[in-house]
Order: structure tokens, then C-alpha cells, then sequence
């Protein structure tokens, strides 16, 4: 009848939570359900219950916002306005943290810290998740229109500089790993390296290969992607050398400063290749794209691929 309520749209899990909450003004919900108890208390006009949830959504921590977008998808009953508090939180978060390894002399020790906890916790949570929920949360930040694209690509560019300047690059080695990828949009992955590769170089003075160059060789996300990324960080050195090479002739550098060879340092090519084979047995994709990788590498005579 009219005066029944339909719960059948909603989850158990939600569920259960209002009823515990309309007998006991309390209740307990996994974050993962979260998104689906404000979309019932939304519908069914449950205020007390919407007002205790809204708090709680407000408050979450960012690894928990995260988690909380990752289970909302197009047909989330969750009202829009709330989507959009919790992506612009998280976008505050992402900047908050960028700013501050931006900054790295002169910031403050415990805040520095609390962002590489967040970058634990994000990866535990990470290594841990479905793949499905990563794919929900990867279509959430490729939305370039709203704040929290922007956002996440400054921070993970703060935090690959960051990282690479630490002893032994603990924490750069945890932004390498596959799962801390896959959660990126390609185009994003792109632009970083593109901003990279202007801002810190391939090599450092003694010519080393810089550490940064590990994260773009490392964790995929797939095996076509690594070899886009390949591709574009060969043709970036290529131009970086010409560039440096025609300002040597016009004079515009410090002397001393010359361009090195025009084929890519023998270390990023074997990281590549390396990256390849292990990609190669991660990627359920993987078959489709090898005759093309096989192929390109033998037509353009890519060192890596060979």
C-alpha cells in the first residue's frame, strides 16, 4: 500500500543501518555503503538519519572520501549536490598536500608526514580494493571539468619531485606500484610526464638517469599504455636534444653545457624493456596488443622493444 516503504532498491546493507538507526539513533556502515544510506535517507525523507549521514560525509577523511567515490557510479541514488561537497573536499585535500611538498624547505615535518601516511594508507587501500571500484574511482577523476582532476595531477607531480629527492626513494617506490596507477586517467599519466621531463630532466649533471624516470617505467597501467609512454618519452628526449643543441649554437646556454646523445640513455630503454615482460603477464590485455608492439618496435626500430 501507500503507507509501506519499498526497500527493495536499496541495499542490505543500508538497510539495516536505518532501521538500526530509527531504533537506536545510531547505527554502523562500511564505507563501501555509505553512498547508498544518504541516497535512502534522501528518498525515503528519513531526516534525522540524512542529517547523522551528512555529517558523517563531511567529515570523512580523504582516503575514506576516496573510497566513498569509488562506490558511486552513474546510478547512485546519492543527491548531486553531496557529490560535489565531497569532490571538492577531496580536491581541497589534494592541493593542500601538493603545497606542501611543493614546498618541502621551510614546511613542517609532522604535516610532510601525515601526506606520505596518506600515500601508505591510499596504497593499502589500494592493494586491497576490487578492480572494479578503482575503475569507478579513475572515472570520477577524469572528469576534467571538475576540481578534482586538477587537483590530483599537481599532487601526484609533488609527489613523484618529492619522493625522488628522499634516500633510496622509499616512498617513490610505493607511487611506482601498479595499483597506485591504475587509478589515474591515461591523459593524466601523460601530462605528468610531459610536465617532468620539462621541470626535472632525464639526466642530472653527471648524467645519471633521474629517479623520477622509474614511475614512468613502473606499474603499467596496461601494456598499451606503458608503450604510449614510451613512445612520448622517447620523442621528448629527442626534442629536448635538439633544443639544447640549438641553443648551444645561438649561445643561449652556460658554457660547458652541451647536449648529450640523441638516442635515449641505454638505462631508460632496458627499465622499458624490462616493464614490457612484466606488463606483458599483468595485463588480461595483453595478447591483443603484442603483435602491435612487436610490430612497431620492429618498423621503428625501438631499442626497448627489440
Amino acid at each position: 500500500s501507500d503507507k509501506c516503504a519499498d526497500a527493495t532498491a536499496f541495499c542490505p546493507e543500508a538497510v539495516r543501518a536505518a532501521v538500526e538507526f530509527a531504533y537506536l539513533g545510531r547505527c554502523e556502515i562500511s564505507l563501501t555503503f555509505l553512498g547508498a544510506l544518504v541516497g535512502l535517507a534522501d528518498f525515503w525523507q528519513f531526516h534525522h538519519l540524512a542529517e547523522a549521514v551528512e555529517r558523517c560525509w563531511m567529515s570523512l577523511p580523504i582516503v575514506c572520501g576516496l573510497e566513498v567515490l569509488a562506490g558511486l557510479d552513474e546510478d547512485s541514488s546519492v543527491p548531486g549536490a553531496m557529490v560535489g561537497a565531497l569532490v571538492k573536499s577531496l580536491a581541497a585535500n589534494f592541493d593542500r598536500m601538493e603545497e606542501l611538498l611543493s614546498r618541502r624547505q621551510g614546511a613542517d615535518s609532522q604535516q610532510i608526514a601525515t601526506c606520505w601516511r596518506f600515500v601508505h594508507e591510499f596504497h593499502d587501500w589500494l592493494a586491497r580494493v576490487d578492480t572494479d571500484s578503482i575503475d569507478r574511482l579513475r572515472k570520477w577523476v577524469s572528469l576534467e571539468e571538475d576540481e578534482i582532476y586538477p587537483a590530483a595531477q599537481k599532487f601526484m607531480l609533488a609527489a613523484i619531485k618529492a619522493g625522488s629527492h628522499m634516500a633510496d626513494a622509499p616512498e617513490l617506490k610505493r607511487l611506482c606500484k601498479r595499483r597506485f596507477k591504475l587509478w589515474l586517467p591515461e591523459n593524466m599519466i601523460g601530462r605528468i610526464i610531459t610536465t617532468l621531463a620539462k621541470d626535472v630532466k632525464f639526466c642530472d649533471a653527471a648524467g645519471q638517469v633521474q629517479p623520477w624516470l622509474q614511475w614512468a617505467h613502473s606499474g603499467g597501467p596496461s601494456l598499451r599504455a606503458l608503450f604510449d609512454v614510451y613512445v612520448q618519452l622517447r620523442r621528448l628526449y629527442q626534442e629536448g636534444q635538439e633544443q639544447l643543441a640549438a641553443d648551444v649554437a645561438a649561445g643561449l646556454v652556460a658554457a660547458g653545457e652541451t647536449p648529450g646523445a640523441k638516442l635515449v640513455p641505454e638505462a631508460i630503454e632496458k627499465g622499458f624493456a624490462v616493464a614490457f615482460v612484466d606488463e606483458a603477464y599483468h595485463d588480461p590485455d595483453a595478447g591483443t596488443f603484442w603483435e602491435t608492439l612487436l610490430r612497431r618496435g620492429t618498423e621503428e626500430q625501438l631499442p626497448a622493444v627489440d
